[in-house]
């Protein structure tokens, strides 16, 4: 709300305008516009800069991440509560999906598709399909199979024997020491996907079941869980009692972390929205889609390349990073585990076509960088080279943009 005021204020001085001038239409797309530069979010509207010279460009990546497997990495989770993974889709058949699981007493899972009924909602209050699937316990003879391909040894480990999955856990969540059989599950909702949005996921609460999770975590990907906000309601649903302008909805809130690990899983074919062109869809955040380009794990050296048919003279680049816009914002008097957020990308550089380094970053921790360059470059292409910030994270970024 200050920012807003503050461009606003800028904008009647620069014009000679009163306040109320801005109202009206010609002039509130100029302040929508310039507070959308600055990195503020307003649902609905996306930028459109004729000033920013990345729209002329030819973007290439050295990769993009592709969601198809999220390894079995991380601790398992009973789901003492209906959890989901909340995931980017595009409009089309939905893939069939895949997750492994633990249970010591024959049950059933229900898996539920579910999307918001309204753009840019975050409530999936709109169920598209429902399976439910018999789980088992290994048998004697499948733990003996999976126990003959196993040697001993200290820490964390996973097997992958002829009939399930064996692993000695000693994680933090009070299953040190247990031995776990597990079994894959796969799930084909057999339906379409209208509009180009985010997916719930959802594997319903049943406490004999665990569900094994990955340590790998993607910028605009992440778990949910349909659980009460003590700060807003004392259970999962908030049910007005009478019309007073509030909706009915459920509460599906993440984790904090370090917990809040995504479940790890199989997607066939592989969901494909984290891909280059995002950088210039005017949306620096995850928004109906993650609106970044993610890199894959495995690429050691991430890398963007800008070409341009002739010379730009570029005095001005502005890049917008990923400093956790999937979970709420808290108050540092919370306390955390971290100093910078994780999925922030800490180091990156600036070349031009001649190889020459025009601008370094080593201890980035914004969200946007905006970098004037002490003597504007000339050239008909820029690379931007990032580090991954963790063996874990992937290098991400939401936006670039140059100025001459």
């Amino acid at each position: 709300n200050a920012q807003a005021v503050a461009v606003a204020a800028t904008i009647c001085s620069k014009q000679r305008l009163m306040p109320r001038d801005l109202a009206k239409e010609t002039k509130i797309g100029q302040l929508q516009q310039e507070l959308l530069k600055v990195g503020q979010f307003i649902p609905g509207y996306h930028l459109e800069d004729d000033l920013d010279v990345v729209q002329q460009a030819e973007i290439s990546a050295s990769s993009s991440f592709e969601l198809s497997s999220l390894p079995a990495d991380g601790p398992t989770i009973a789901l003492t509560e209906t959890k989901a993974m909340l995931v980017p889709v595009s409009t089309g058949r939905f893939p069939k999906v895949s997750f492994e699981l633990y249970t010591e007493t024959p049950t059933e899972l229900t898996c539920e598709l579910r999307l918001a009924g309204k753009k840019g909602n975050y409530t999936p209050d709109v169920l598209l399909k429902s399976k439910t699937l018999k789980v088992q316990p290994a048998t004697s003879a499948q733990k003996e199979s999976i126990s003959a391909s196993h040697s001993a040894s200290a820490g964390y480990e996973i097997l992958t024997g002829t009939n399930g999955r064996m692993e000695f856990e000693n994680d933090k969540i009070g299953t040190a020491g247990k031995t776990f059989y597990s079994q894959t599950v796969e799930i084909d909702f057999e339906t379409s996907v209208e509009n180009d949005q985010y997916a719930f996921i959802c594997l319903k609460k049943n406490p004999d079941i665990s569900v094994y999770c990955t340590k790998t975590r993607i910028s605009g990907l992440m778990s949910v869980a349909l659980k009460g906000n003590h700060r807003v309601n004392n259970g999962y649903l908030q049910q007005p009692g009478r019309d007073i302008g509030v909706d009915t909805m459920e509460f599906w809130t993440p984790q904090r972390w370090p917990q809040g690990h995504n479940m790890a899983m199989q997607v066939d074919p592989p969901i494909k929205e984290f891909g280059a062109v995002n950088l210039t869809n005017g949306l620096c955040r995850p928004y109906n889609g993650p609106n970044a380009w993610v890199a894959d794990l495995n690429d050691s050296k991430p890398t963007l390349t800008l070409k341009w048919d002739s010379p730009k003279t570029i005095r001005r680049i502005e890049l917008s990073f990923d400093t956790d816009f999937d979970h709420a914002m808290e108050t540092v008097l919370m306390g955390h585990p971290y100093n910078v957020v994780p999925y922030c990308v800490r180091k990156y550089r600036l070349i031009d076509a001649l190889d020459r380094v025009v601008y370094e970053c080593t201890d980035n921790h914004q969200t946007r960088n905006a970098i004037s360059l002490d003597t504007p470059v000339t050239t008909d292409e820029l690379r931007l080279e990032l580090s991954s910030p963790d063996s874990h994270i992937p290098a991400s970024l939401f936006e670039i943009r140059c100025y001459e």
